[in-house]
This record gives structure tokens, sequence and C-alpha cells, in this order.
């Protein structure tokens, strides 16, 4: 019966049975352990050598679109801002892992505003961040100016001391 249900659902039977799951997992944690072995040398292009070559093995899977769009801000984000933000709204569009989203938003925001020069699309993608470490208030005195930076640094000071005084008491 396995070849029929792998057929039905246009599987393989490795896949069917977690196999090709297991190979998958173990292959991606190759190219994460030899990307921190790389991050920690500082070889910024050989990591997105890394990941490219991931991407062209596993062409569907965000996560290496992540690491890959991350590689490619490190190496040189102005001259790789097209193949980011290409990277950063395929993950958005497609991917509801918050983390992954988080992580293109903030990439996509950093990118528009430092790269593009577009201070709005920034402002844009910087107003879409949820998380804790990757807020939009965190990211939003980079883009703006004058009054409107300082009353947003002001208002963020007090926001974390009272973060820090509630988690006192």
């Amino acid at each position: 019966l396995l070849p029929a249900i792998a057929s039905y659902y246009n599987v393989s039977i490795d896949d069917l049975l977690g196999v090709g799951k297991i190979e998958k997992e173990k292959k991606l944690n190759e190219y994460y352990d030899k990307d921190a072995e790389l991050f920690r040398a500082g070889k910024t292009s050989e990591r997105v050598d890394l990941w490219r070559e991931a991407k062209k093995e596993f062409p569907n899977d965000l996560s290496v679109l992540n690491n890959l769009m991350y590689a490619l801000d490190l190496t040189d984000e102005k001259e790789y801002a097209d193949e980011i933000i290409e990277y950063g709204e395929r993950i958005l569009t497609e991917s509801t892992d918050n983390s992954l989203r988080g992580g293109a938003i903030q990439c996509l925001s950093f990118t528009y505003y430092f790269a593009k020069g577009d201070a709005e699309s920034a402002k844009k993608y910087a107003r879409m961040a949820y998380s804790y470490a990757i807020t939009a208030n965190q990211m939003m005195p980079r883009f703006l100016e004058g009054n409107d930076a300082v009353e947003l640094c002001q208002t963020n000071i007090q926001t974390l001391v009272e973060m820090i005084w509630g988690n006192t008491c």
C-alpha cells in the first residue's frame, strides 16, 4: 500500500515515512553549523556562497532564504538590496513563522532605508514589527528625524524603565 499512498499524495515513500524530513533536518543542521563557523571567522562572502548552495538544494525552504537574506545584508546591503527585498517579501507572503517574518520585516526596513534611501517603505515595514526584540519603536528612531526621533526615543526609554520596574516587583 505504501507506493499507492505515496503516489496519491505525490510524495516519495521516504517522505511519507518521515525519512526525507529527517535527512533534510540533518543536512540543514550541517549548513547552520558551517554558517556559525564562517560567521565567527568573519567570512561573510563565504556565508553567502554557503546559503546559495543550500538554496539550490532546498529552494522552497524559507529558513534557507532567511539565512541567505541576512548573509547578503551583512556582505553588501546596497549591492544585494533587490535580492534581499525579494527574499523578504517571499518570506512575508509564504511564512507563518513569526521569527522568520520578524526577521524579514527588520531586514526589509533596514534595506529600504539604508540601501534604497526609502524612509517611507522603511517605516511601513517597521510598523509591521511585533516582537519584543524587533519592534516598530526599536527601529523607527533610525528612520525619523528631529523632534519625532527624540520623542520616540524618550518614549522608548520611559517604556523600558517601566518594564524594568515592573519586572523587579
